[in-house]
C-alpha cells in the first residue's frame, strides 16, 4: 500500500513510499506520523501541495522572503585593534624603556596594562583608562611623534571618541 509523507510541520508533501503490514495483524498496514493514505493530487507550475490535516490542498508556492539588508558594521569601541597598533608603535617602546628606569613609570604602565586587558576581554573602565593615560603622559618623556602616534592608535581602534590625549606644548 502506498503512503504519502508531509512535513509535520507545514504539511507540506515530502514524498512517497510504502506501509509497513503490520507483524501483530496480519492484512494491516501501518501508516506512520506525518503520513496519509490519500493520494495528493499533482500541483501545477508554482503550486505545491499542502496536507490540511484532512486533505490535500494545491496552494501556490510562497514567494522567498527577501534577504535582510546586511547590517553596516559596527566601528565602535574596538580595545584589540588599539592595542595592536599600540605594540608595534615607537610610543610603546618609550614606555617600555622609561619603565626599566621610573619606578613610577613602571607602576603606571603595569596598571595601563591591566586595565587593557580587562579592555579587550569586554569590561572597560574608561575612567581609570583615561587617568591611566593621563598619568603615563604627565610621567614619562614623549615627543610630539609619540603623541601622533598615540593618536594614530586610538584612531584605529575607533577610541578617539573616548579618550583624549593633551594638547602639544607651544
Amino acid at each position: 500500500m502506498d503512503i504519502f509523507h508531509y512535513h509535520p510541520d507545514t504539511g507540506i508533501y515530502l514524498g512517497q513510499d510504502k506501509a509497513d503490514e503490520s507483524p501483530l495483524e496480519p492484512g494491516v498496514w501501518l501508516v506512520p506520523a506525518h503520513a496519509t493514505e490519500l493520494k495528493p493530487p499533482q500541483p501545477g507550475e508554482g503550486e505545491e501541495i499542502v496536507w490540511t490535516g484532512e486533505a490535500w490542498d494545491v496552494q501556490p508556492i510562497p514567494e522567498p522572503e527577501p534577504e535582510p539588508e546586511p547590517e553596516p558594521p559596527v566601528s565602535g569601541p574596538d580595545y584589540l585593534a588599539f592595542w595592536d597598533a599600540l605594540m608595534v608603535s615607537t610610543v610603546y617602546a618609550s614606555i617600555r624603556e622609561q619603565s626599566f628606569t621610573s619606578l613610577p613609570m613602571n607602576t603606571l604602565a603595569t596598571e595601563f596594562i591591566a586595565l587593557m586587558g580587562d579592555a579587550k576581554a569586554g569590561r572597560p573602565s574608561e575612567p581609570a583608562i583615561q587617568a591611566s593615560i593621563d598619568a603615563i603622559l604627565a610621567t614619562g618623556t614623549f615627543t610630539e611623534d609619540h603623541l601622533t602616534e598615540l593618536q594614530g592608535a586610538l584612531v584605529a581602534g575607533h577610541l578617539d571618541g573616548v579618550y583624549t590625549l593633551p594638547a602639544p606644548e607651544s
